[in-house]
């Protein structure tokens, strides 16, 4: 990747149109050059010296996010090293920054995900009792993401213990961390003790950002693990409601299952309107590469409510090949009247044309202007 990187340098310097004042766009546009340049180990834009004033203005969550995106330019290569500056032991005197240590404990989960590295694990869990640093939920949260992350879909008890210690006194930021980094930890093994456990945290917590990430951590936890009589139990836990699209979408992937659509379209008049959308997108799980998405979505894609209009536009781009017919339907988001509809039109059209062509596809040059 290093060698073949064809990253245009337009568009790096495109970035740098958005100022600082407007924190979100400064935060996505940093997050943009890092997606840019994923796997390429190349961060020559990060060594021009204006250019790195730009990037360095971001603060707080943003700063987080930004230290944690240079794990996407440096993964695969297992060096902990391109983190170095901004890991905790750098600290020194007045310039700690919580919010750079957090992001490079995440960043090297990143550089490092799936490999269940003894040393990088044994690293962030030191980390973790450090008591100058396991105090701060910034740090906290980072070092769980990285955790989860370094440690994926490997069932690694001693990472599992460590997690679920920090869920059990913690935070809410901390706590949301460490149990979407359980679900990480086991996805796809169908550990029936720790979906246990994580359900009982739900029913004792009262911070509904731990309580997602619970949901969230269930469906990852029995990714193509499909059981009737788990999923009862779920519909009977008024709790973790959200826990139901997130396991349907997880458990029934690319299954087309017509019991399972049924019971998606069913919770889109749920209540909530986070349960709405979550049934909406597991469509595009369920119905993955199937060209049923497409009629069943065209039914709800001009509902009333703006989260059901997310919700289908994420589906399409998420589960249905990129065809003349997905675009026309997507396109016109891109003018909604709701805010975040429209920024889900641009993430989703961005998704689609990521590997498209001006011959392939005549949209893009139409879409490229849009953004620009």
């Amino acid at each position: 990747m290093k060698l073949h990187g064809k990253t245009d340098p337009h568009y790096l310097s495109s970035l740098k149109r958005i100022e600082n004042k407007y924190s979100i766009a400064h935060g996505a546009a940093i997050l943009g050059l890092s997606m840019l340049q994923a796997y390429t180990q190349d961060d020559a834009f990060l060594k021009v010296k204006e250019n790195l004033e730009w990037a360095a203005k971001c603060t707080h969550w943003n700063k987080f996010s930004s230290i944690a995106s240079l794990g996407l330019i440096f993964k695969n290569t297992h060096k902990k090293d391109h983190l170095a500056k901004f890991l905790p032991e750098s600290n020194a005197g007045d310039g700690v920054n919580h919010y750079s240590n957090g992001g490079a404990l995440y960043g090297l989960g990143l550089i490092y995900t799936g490999t269940n590295d003894a040393t990088i694990v044994d690293y962030i869990i030191d980390k973790t009792t450090n008591p100058t640093l396991n105090q701060n939920e910034v740090v906290m949260h980072g070092a769980c993401l990285g955790l989860g992350l370094t440690a994926f879909a490997s069932s690694n008890e001693n990472v599992a213990e460590r997690l679920k210690d920090i869920l059990r006194a913690s935070t809410s930021i901390m706590g949301e961390a460490a149990a979407l980094a359980l679900g990480l930890v086991f996805a796809g093994s169908n550990n029936e003790s720790i979906i246990s456990e994580l359900i009982a945290t739900a029913a004792d917590s009262e911070h509904e950002k731990i309580i997602r990430s619970v949901c969230i951590s269930i469906g990852l936890i029995s990714f193509q693990s499909p059981s009737l009589e788990f999923l009862e139990n779920l519909e009977a836990n008024p709790i973790i409601k959200l826990a139901v699209p997130f396991y349907l979408a997880c458990a029934y992937f690319k299954s087309a299952n017509p019991m399972v659509v049924r019971k998606l379209l069913k919770l889109s008049n749920d209540i909530s309107n986070e349960v709405k959308r979550a049934a909406i997108m597991a469509l595009g799980f369920v119905l993955y590469q199937d060209e049923k998405l497409i009629s069943v979505i065209k039914m709800l894609l001009y509902s009333y409510n703006p989260y059901i209009r997310y919700g289908c536009i994420m589906a399409l781009a998420i589960g249905s090949k990129t065809t003349k017919e997905t675009l026309e339907l997507i396109w016109p988001h891109l003018t909604d009247t709701v805010d975040f509809v429209r920024q889900g039109a641009y993430i989703s059209l961005s998704m689609l044309l990521q590997v498209a062509t001006n011959q392939s596809e005549p949209r893009l040059a139409d879409f490229r202007k849009t953004i620009e």
